[in-house]
């Protein structure tokens, strides 16, 4: 090994003194930072594998914020999935169908709570947690549930719930607006001014899926022949009267429901002195009996057709509004006219 000469020189002690110093300020570093150099090239052949651990802990804090970032948004999926679970339960018992009192907005109390709930649930599906919306599927960036206003009232040049269930609705209700049926007027023959027979038919209006379909008739009315339904698209029966029928005797139709047409409702009339719900009266004829009869299945038809085919009505359009899976279109109603 080579001994340097001792040498009281000026240069020589000052290239000591600079080479300690150099060599202070490096171990100084290195003691502060923790790294043998600030640069690859200073650490000689074990630059390659500090690379490749640098780059695994980098990989590794990229997984921990991964980590972090699923943890919160499944603890975030759970919690707006139990609230959707208590708004469907909220819903379910606070909707009265036996509640009719409107309040200043033209609404009953369920019909507002259910309101304030639909809102709900779309806030909770459009849930965005640092830039990512929750329930966007494969589009993360965006809301995947449009404003409640414009789903029920339409945008941008698209129909809104409320029309499509309207056009359901007429479509349904028909021109009569009861169950796309038609009732004839009386047809009535006399002798010496005496009614001796006097008709009427209950026609359906088209061959088609809307309103009510004819299915049966059965009638233990005296002096009351009933010809048809025949069980075809559209059908038809006739009621005639040749007498008077006895106090007590009934008729029942039947007809079924959309859009299906497996769900069946019966209308049964009871011929009594006064009439009333649930009756028709015998008149001082058999005209005004037969009108009498024809009048009590109108009323009947219609109060049916405002209430349970409107409500189905409902459904089926807010059935075809929604169910738009795999692309599909909702079907929509030939128009206008709708109720034809």
């Amino acid at each position: 090994m080579a001994v340097d000469t001792i040498s009281t020189s000026r240069s020589y002690m000052t290239k000591q003194v600079t080479s300690l110093s150099k060599t202070l300020t490096e171990k100084t570093t290195q003691l502060a930072t923790g790294k043998v150099s600030t640069t690859f090239g200073g650490i000689g052949n074990n630059r390659l594998l500090d690379l490749e651990l640098t780059q695994k802990v980098g990989q590794i804090d990229s997984y921990k914020e991964t980590i972090v970032s699923a943890s919160l948004h499944i603890e975030t999926l759970n919690l707006t999935l139990e609230r959707l679970e208590e708004i469907r339960r909220d819903a379910k018992s606070a909707l009265d169908p036996n509640e009719f009192v409107l309040q200043s907005d033209g609404q009953t109390q369920s019909q507002a709570t259910a309101e304030v709930l639909l809102f709900e649930v779309a806030n909770l599906l459009n849930t965005e947690v640092a830039g990512h919306y929750l329930y966007g599927g494969s589009d993360a960036y965006s809301n995947p549930v449009a404003a409640i206003q414009d789903i029920l009232e339409g945008a941008d040049g698209l129909d809104g719930l409320k029309t499509v269930m309207d056009e359901f609705s007429q479509a349904n209700l028909g021109v009569n607006e009861n169950g796309r049926l038609d009732i004839s007027a009386l047809t009535t023959n006399y002798a010496a001014g005496v009614p001796t027979d006097s008709t009427f038919t209950i026609s359906e209006d088209g061959a088609h899926d809307f309103g009510f379909d004819i299915s049966t008739v059965t009638s233990s009315l005296s002096n009351v022949a009933i010809t048809g339904p025949g069980g075809g698209d559209p059908d038809t029966f006739d009621v005639q009267f040749t007498g008077q029928p006895t106090l007590g005797e009934t008729i029942a139709v039947e007809f079924t429901l959309p859009p299906d047409h497996t769900d069946t409702f019966t209308i049964e009339l009871e011929a009594t002195s006064t009439g009333g719900e649930g009756a028709f009266a015998i008149g001082a004829d058999l005209e005004e009996t037969a009108e009498n009869l024809r009048t009590a299945i109108s009323e009947a038809l219609e109060e049916e057709a405002q209430t349970n085919l409107k409500a189905l009505s409902d459904d089926w359009a807010a059935d075809n509004f929604f169910d738009t899976f795999g692309g599909v279109e909702p079907m929509r109603i030939d128009g206008p006219p709708y109720d034809t």
